[in-house]
């Protein structure tokens, strides 16, 4: 009797052990609220306002300590998720944008696109860097605020809201103004100069593409080689690109944030059209693509479009060919005199030809000005007039190449081309790329293919 009751007894624990386990697996876990970040506070400064206080006290040479309470209330445009944008934040308000350089990778774990955020500007400081006004620290590493500093300065105010991700200003190359640094833009229509033939970079180093619109308008694509979208083939033909505008040294730049910024292209479309559409077929056009990446005098580059018996020289020695911001060109250096002359062009199987160059100017310092009339072009002896293009560096205009026509270029067995800056206006230095020769196909005529397709 004893052991029989014993066993009921533990019989009894077993049962009541199992309905408590089950039960208690049954049961549902709650976890405890999230409660969203809340800013108690306001801002008292814009952006755009910010701007113009400290663009009028930072210099190049020294960050200016910010000592107002200022309080900026914004958003996030672009981050470090690809690893394009390095150790940088892009925040805009409803005025304008700027940057933001802080010491600490993978800021896009807790500044995703469209958080808002209340950055206290007090103790940080204003920073100059290539003629752009930043938000960083002093007497640090390329002067970004350490992170256990920002900290201290950034409030967030609600968690981040994908429906609520700031759109892009949707504009084009030409329409490019200074007030647009540092924004979020949508720029359509474009085209890979490379396009099909590289990739976004060597692999090696951050690397500058160029984008062509259909008024051969450029800018720059700058990708670094640590980005996971670094080794992607650039698309080929007409298409639309999303990105941070940026801007060095007056020089225009588009940081794409993650490869989903690279919309779609058709594969097909290339700008400058192909103009044998309208009757005209380009017989000679030289672009300067075998560049290398080393500055060379013209006596010494080898990697021209055009072989012999095309001859290419330079009597002054000073004009060099260069590749800047994606874009390979001959430079002709300011207050001296730099020549570039191509000899045994021949163009006597065309009419009605055309000669189509690229220039652009070296407008670095803030209010430089020039018209890029003063590339003189010279064609067997005669002079053309280039038409008046005044730029400057107040209108964007630095590095931003303008498409030249000269008319009536004569049909004969041997053409030459002279480009030559003077000293004594060019003063600013002055590029020259695209140069293309195209006409109409004599009938019956011979046509010595120089440029096959």
């Amino acid at each position: 009797m004893k052991g029989l009751t014993k066993n009921k007894y533990a019989c009894a624990v077993l049962a009541l052990s199992a309905t408590f386990f089950f039960g208690s697996c049954a049961t549902t876990f709650e976890p405890p609220p999230i409660n969203a970040p809340v800013y108690d506070g306001q801002a008292n400064i814009t952006i755009s306002e910010f701007r113009a206080e400290y663009l009028q006290i930072a210099t190049s040479s020294e960050p200016v300590e910010i000592t107002e309470n200022y309080v900026i209330r914004a958003v996030v445009i672009g981050n470090d998720i690809s690893g394009n944008i390095f150790r940088q934040l892009y925040i805009r308000d409803e005025t304008s944008a700027i940057n933001l350089g802080i010491d600490y990778a993978g800021l896009f774990a807790t500044h995703r696109v469209g958080q808002e955020l209340f950055l206290h500007l007090k103790g940080l400081s204003a920073v100059i860097y290539g003629g752009e006004l930043q938000i960083g620290f002093s007497s640090t590493n390329a002067n970004r605020i350490p992170w256990e500093i920002y900290r201290n300065h950034v409030f967030f105010n609600g968690f981040h809201d994908p429906e609520n991700a700031p759109q892009p200003v949707v504009t084009t190359i030409a329409q490019l103004t200074p007030d647009m640094v540092n924004t979020l833009v949508e720029i359509r229509d474009v085209s890979f100069v490379n396009g099909g033939s590289r990739n976004f970079t060597n692999g090696v180093s951050t690397t500058d593409e160029a984008v062509v619109d259909h008024d051969n308008n450029r800018l720059v694509v700058r990708t670094s080689s640590f980005s996971d979208f670094a080794n992607n083939p650039l698309p080929v033909g007409k298409g639309t690109l999303t990105g941070i505008l940026s801007r060095f040294n007056g020089n225009w730049q588009l940081l794409i944030r993650d490869g989903k910024d690279v919309g779609t292209f058709d594969n097909l479309t290339r700008f400058p059209e192909n103009d044998e559409q309208n009757g005209n077929i380009t017989f000679f056009h030289e672009t300067f693509g075998g560049h290398n990446g080393a500055t060379l005098k013209i006596a010494d580059f080898h990697g021209f479009d055009m072989q012999s018996p095309v001859e290419y020289s330079d009597p002054s020695g000073l004009s060099d060919v260069r590749a800047t911001q994606g874009v390979e060109h001959v430079w002709f250096p300011a207050n001296r005199t730099a020549q570039l002359i191509i000899n045994n062009i021949n163009s006597s199987a065309y009419t009605d030809i055309t000669l189509e160059f690229d220039v652009a100017a070296n407008l670095f310092n803030a209010g430089s000005t020039i018209n890029l009339n003063v590339m003189n072009v010279e064609c067997n002896g005669i002079t053309f007039a280039i038409p008046d293009t005044p730029v400057s560096n107040a209108d964007g205009d630095s590095n931003r190449y303008r498409s030249m026509i000269i008319e009536n270029i004569p049909s004969t067995a041997n053409v030459t081309i002279e480009f030559r800056a003077n000293a004594e206006t060019n003063t600013v230095g002055l590029r020259l790329s695209n140069i293309k020769l195209t006409g109409v196909e004599r009938e019956g005529g011979n046509v010595i293919e120089l440029f096959p397709n």
